[in-house]
């Protein structure tokens, strides 16, 4: 949030906690996402503010142990209620204005955990995951009026939630790392040797017009560069 304020934008957050520090350009407003009365009177003072947002970040999300010592099927039930059917709530709300302004995007906090199980609670990636294909297939639906559903794939956090080791998707992934960055130290050391390569000079023929070197070598200045991260 303090990043968003800080670089000019408009912010308003929703959460289920009563009260939090206050900030330039930032409203806050206590709601429950599980609650579409709740989520209607938010948007009505909204449109009385004259606010309407152009991007809206759903990140709420609770952790709970469904499974230990016995699976409990109410803890799934509201792991499911928060981190799924309440942003869908929202989503219910905020799509239809998207729609006719053909402009808007919805960004999902997804998890890692969307790809793996856990052995502290199995609500929670099975919620991620679920979250994670609607928005996919909302996005494919919705994208061509104007309309972006994207996911954001948080990593490991230290937290209650987390086994507290490195799990093999973790290892998986710093491996992967390990193994990009060895391939752009090969390839940036084969292009460096080529370059600093003396190129052998060139004459033509019994002329004797054309003396001199060719710089194939030589790189051409990008016209742009795009940076993935």
């Amino acid at each position: 949030v303090e990043h968003l304020v800080k670089s000019g934008n408009l912010v308003w957050g929703i959460g289920r906690r009563k009260q939090i520090r206050t900030l330039s350009n930032f409203t806050y407003y206590s709601c429950n996402v599980q609650d579409i009365k709740q989520l209607k009177s938010l948007k009505n003072k909204m449109d009385k503010s004259n606010f309407h947002p152009d991007v809206i970040i759903l990140a709420a999300g609770i952790f709970t142990n469904d499974i230990s010592p016995n699976f409990n099927i109410e803890k799934y039930k509201e792991t499911f209620d928060v981190n799924l059917f309440g942003g869908l709530n929202v989503i219910s709300l905020f799509l239809p204005e998207f729609i006719r302004k053909r402009s808007g995007q919805f960004i999902a906090l997804s998890s890692i955990s969307a790809f793996r199980p856990s052995k502290n609670g199995i609500a929670y990636p099975a919620s991620k995951a679920a979250l994670s294909l609607t928005f996919r297939g909302l996005d494919l639906e919705y994208r061509k009026k104007g309309v972006c559903f994207s996911n954001i794939y948080l990593g490991p956090v230290n937290t209650s939630m987390w086994e507290g080791k490195k799990s093999f998707l973790v290892i998986l992934i710093s491996l992967n790392r390990l193994i990009f960055c060895l391939g752009m130290l090969i390839l940036s050391l084969m292009l460096t040797i080529k370059a600093e390569t003396p190129n052998k000079p060139v004459s033509k023929g019994s002329s004797g017009s054309l003396t001199g070197r060719l710089n194939v070598n030589k790189p051409k200045k990008p016209d742009s560069i795009i940076s993935l991260k």
